[in-house]
């Protein structure tokens, strides 16, 4: 009687409401870790399986209503590439483990794995600047004396503060730097989509501002890399009706057949104000009406990612023919 009496004044005192309570966290708490362990595989299906249709509707290979199997038996003949952007050249598992979970936006928080973009569009105009500085004979301009003296540590430092130096033009803003963005991954993961046996179409991972957000899709492009084969973004948090039309495809249906990139590697394509183009051109596609700030992120953002500091030196391997699929 005794112990019944302290077992009814030990669940009634205010330690006896504190062990329950604890008691019913710890069961919630383990209930909820072993659900989210049994859905992880499932959830991370379902992410793989919405990346594999965007990049076939960017194709133009993605039927209406596809079954996970259809899309799992198309993208049978798509092969997943990490390359290094700055050369173009496929790099191995010990710099991408794994393309298919790779994350350009997790690299971008890791200083080892990024690069300023500013600093890279100078490099790049310091170094045609070189080019064209160069003897007829193709070789490089021979050094002064001075700079012969300096050491190697020395003349990095030179050529570091020469780059910094450099002034963008407009263009150079316009096509070498990523809006607003200040960094981007060293490297990408790129779609290499065959057919009969040959390199068909690649298709690309795009991003950039828009008016409200940043802008994730896909583009893909011929193996002539001039034509675009198609366009789809994935997500944003642009205005339903204005920058949120993206997603018509009425919009979508203007990019395949355009000439995005011309027989030597320069972009063409553009994205001007809505009604201001000349939509007879193949290389322009008419931008969102009511959406000015969102047309010129697509604008900034494709031109970009199809260049000479986002995927040019892959496309021109793959014009070369070095890239088969």
């Amino acid at each position: 009687m005794k112990k019944d009496s302290v077992q009814g004044e030990f669940k009634d005192s205010t330690l006896g409401t504190f062990a329950v309570a604890a008691v019913l966290c710890v069961v919630c708490s383990v209930l909820v870790s072993v659900t989210a362990v049994g859905l992880k595989e499932i959830q991370d299906a379902n992410i793989e399986l919405d990346k594999q249709k965007n990049v076939l509707s960017s194709a133009g290979l993605l039927p209406k209503k596809a079954t996970a199997s259809d899309v799992a038996s198309l993208f049978e003949n798509v092969t997943v590439l990490a390359i290094d952007l700055a050369t173009g050249e496929a790099v191995d598992s010990s710099v991408v483990k794994d393309p298919k979970e790779f994350d350009p936006f997790d690299e971008i928080n890791d200083p080892g794995k990024r690069i300023e973009i500013l600093f890279y569009a100078k490099s790049l105009v310091h170094a045609n600047q070189e080019k064209e500085a160069a003897t007829e004979t193709g070789e490089k301009a021979e050094a002064t004396v001075e700079e012969e003296e300096l050491t190697e540590e020395q003349q990095l430092e030179k050529q570091l503060e020469a780059i910094k130096a450099i002034k963008l033009t407009p263009i150079d803003n316009a096509d070498l730097r990523l809006g607003s963005i200040p960094f981007r991954a060293k490297y990408a993961v790129v779609y290499l989509i065959k057919k009969d046996g040959k390199l068909d179409q690649v298709v690309l991972p795009f991003y950039g501002k828009g008016l409200w957000s940043t802008l994730k899709g896909f583009i893909s492009i011929d193996s002539n890399t001039q034509t675009i084969r198609g366009l789809t973004y994935y997500s944003h948090l642009e205005t339903p009706g204005l920058g949120g039309e993206v997603d018509n495809e009425d919009w979508k249906a203007k990019w395949p057949g355009k000439q995005g990139i011309d027989a030597e590697g320069n972009v063409v394509i553009t994205v001007p104000k809505a009604g201001t183009g000349n939509l007879s051109e193949d290389t322009v596609v008419d931008g969102l009406s009511g959406a000015t700030i969102t047309t010129k992120g697509i604008n900034t953002m494709v031109r970009y990612w199809l260049g000479p500091a986002g995927f040019g030196p892959f496309l021109d391997k793959v014009r070369k023919g070095e890239i088969d699929g």
